[in-house]
């Protein structure tokens, strides 16, 4: 680079400084001492009682004291839904390498949206393809209507 270069780029410093502070405050968040997080108030989530992969009744109150990741397919899902519990596994797993103690406090969850073919039965080979602790829950199509909708989920069969 040529003196002359330098000395041209030097001048335009002072002019392009307070041009970068306001591109540099643009950039910080707006946050103000009285505004709400975004979902504060959101109620989702609810009491259920479904069947898991072992033909046992559970309801929220057995996981109690532990984070659930709450999962919503089928396992006829041709590609989505195990491609889903695949990447929950996986990070259930690089978790349970990192941090045990955390990992242990999380169960995720595979709620079954078609219960007429996701008997317990298929749900118990179904999780156990993902991770040792994903737990397969599956009810009667009203039970099932139910938990969605206290999840704010929306499922349908194509035609």
């Amino acid at each position: 680079i040529r003196a002359g270069a330098v000395m041209n780029i030097l001048r335009l410093v002072p002019l392009a400084a307070p041009f970068a502070c306001v591109a540099l405050a643009a950039c910080q968040p707006q946050t103000s001492a009285q505004e709400t997080p975004p979902l504060a108030g959101a109620a989702i989530g609810g009491p259920f009682t479904l069947t898991n992969q072992d033909g046992k009744r559970v309801s929220e109150r057995d996981f109690a004291g532990r984070y659930r990741i709450m999962y919503f397919g089928y396992t006829f899902c041709p590609d989505v839904c195990p491609t889903d519990a695949a990447a929950i596994g996986k990070g259930l797993a690089m978790l349970d390498a990192s941090d045990p103690a955390l990992a242990k406090r999380i169960v995720p969850v595979f709620v079954s949206v078609d219960p007429e073919r996701d008997t317990p039965a298929v749900l118990k080979g179904f999780v156990a393809n993902f991770h040792p602790r994903m737990v397969g829950l599956t009810g009667t199509p009203a039970e099932i209507a139910a938990v969605s909708k206290a999840y704010a989920v929306f499922s349908g069969k194509g035609d």
